[in-house]
């Protein structure tokens, strides 16, 4: 049987296979109706070296989808809450994505549909696009960077979650971050991790993935 640090495949095989009957579904639903309404899948450029996939775009709406598929627990606290932070950011980041490829957004919106249950079961976020919360996104990102250079952050990790005093001058603050979303993280303690041995390990809890759905920065 796997270990404690086991990061189990089948949710995120789940989500893959998902996305990709997904795509299929828009596609065929093109050719059904005779011109193109759905683009799945659609490669997008937030700025240079920030790039992720749209899962769906809405041509005569101007609005952006993002596949989720969570599991029980997870779907229940969006259907009853909305997205987190995290989740409606990315949605946002696509919308820019989709602004510089040409195409005018309106909205952005989230479909969370339960991993072991029934369409009529999805629950369905949307508000208008926003650069506001585009710009904020990127600011932090260029913040963090000037942030963990400062810290020397490569070769002193531990800096990020304990931030750096050095003869009682405080250099640089412990990094704020949300850890639920870092099941990726190198950084990442595993639930066995020791502490006391990889000081520099994030305590933060591992949690399965809800989708493939990624930016990622190259």
């Amino acid at each position: 049987m796997p270990g404690s640090g086991y990061n189990d495949p089948l949710p995120s095989s789940v989500g893959t296979g998902a996305h990709a009957e997904f795509e299929e579904f828009a596609r065929r639903y093109n050719q059904h109706i005779g011109h193109p309404v759905l683009l799945p899948e659609f490669r997008v450029e937030v700025r240079p070296g920030l790039s992720g996939t749209c899962d769906l775009f809405h041509m005569p709406s101007g609005t952006v989808l993002d596949w989720k598929f969570p599991g029980t627990s997870s779907h229940t606290k969006y259907k009853r809450s909305g997205p987190s932070a995290v989740y409606r950011t990315q949605a946002h980041l696509y919308g820019r994505g989709m602004i510089r490829a040409g195409f005018e957004v309106n909205a952005v919106s989230i479909a969370f549909l339960p991993r072991g249950g029934e369409l009529k079961g999805l629950a369905y976020w949307t508000e208008p696009y926003s650069d506001a919360v585009v710009d904020a996104a990127l600011d932090r990102i260029d913040q963090t960077l000037v942030d963990l250079d400062i810290m020397g952050a490569l070769d002193h990790p531990e800096r990020i979650r304990d931030g750096w005093t050095e003869g009682g001058v405080n250099v640089a603050e412990p990094i704020d971050a949300d850890y639920s979303a870092c099941f990726l993280c190198p950084f990442q303690a595993l639930p066995a991790t020791d502490l006391d041995a990889a000081p520099w390990a994030c305590p933060g809890k591992p949690r399965e993935p809800d989708s493939i759905s990624r930016l990622s920065v190259a």
